[in-house]
């Protein structure tokens, strides 16, 4: 069916059953079938920020709980990651707003990761913007060297660190320049993380460069 013809006969239902749109009616249905929780969750894979900032204002105790890990979503992440992952910045405003940790790291056994892990590279302003912290992992993987370097400079054992999966910064590298400078720095060339115990090679084999690249900063 034409997009025009089945949003006219979408509207044609909702105002059958009483409600002046299909999204009103879209979430009645969903609060008939879904608990609070649920809906929220929906809302946010949804990308549905108006859905999410609605059931956020009529339900206090999914506030409370807006930082703990999504039900049945996997890996230990929580709704504001969820919403990093879809580079959903309408969504990831209201959660904040809402009080989510920006810097909450994912719940996973093996360690866990922060938004700069695993976001695409273009919201990395936007996240820094709302107070994200750089640490050595995220900026090795967004090829981020001055950045890198100050880090390290303060810290010179963070080149060791364990972060997402029990990594070290060598394992989330993604351009020559940033592994060469770690292991100028003693970073272990064969260290395993811990969840899949693979080397930083074995990692850098399978990297996808779309959401890896330099940045000059």
């Amino acid at each position: 069916m034409p997009r025009g013809r089945l949003a006219d006969a979408q509207h044609t239902l909702a105002n059958e059953y009483g409600f002046s749109t299909w999204a009103t009616l879209k979430s009645h249905v969903e609060s008939l079938a879904f608990t609070p929780a649920q809906a929220f969750q929906a809302a946010v894979c949804d990308s549905n920020a108006l859905r999410a900032r609605e059931l956020l204002a009529r339900h206090p105790e999914l506030r409370a709980k807006i930082n703990d890990p999504l039900p049945d979503y996997g890996f230990g992440i929580h709704a504001l990651f969820a919403a990093v992952q879809r580079s959903d910045r309408p969504t990831i405003d209201v959660l904040l707003e809402a009080g989510a940790d920006i810097n909450k790291r994912t719940e996973w056994w093996a360690g866990g990761f922060g938004v700069l892990d695993d976001c695409d590279p273009s919201l990395v302003d936007f996240l820094l913007e709302r107070g994200a912290v750089l640490d050595a992992h995220a900026a090795a993987r967004l090829g981020m060297l001055p950045n890198l370097k100050e880090l390290t400079a303060a810290v010179p054992d963070v080149v060791h660190a364990r972060g997402g999966d029990g990594q070290t910064p060598l394992h989330f590298a993604s351009t020559i320049e940033v592994a060469e400078f770690l292991l100028d720095r003693s970073a272990a060339i064969d260290a395993h993380d811990i969840d899949h115990e693979s080397t930083p090679a074995q990692y850098m084999l399978r990297v996808d460069q779309k959401r890896h690249y330099p940045k000059d900063r």
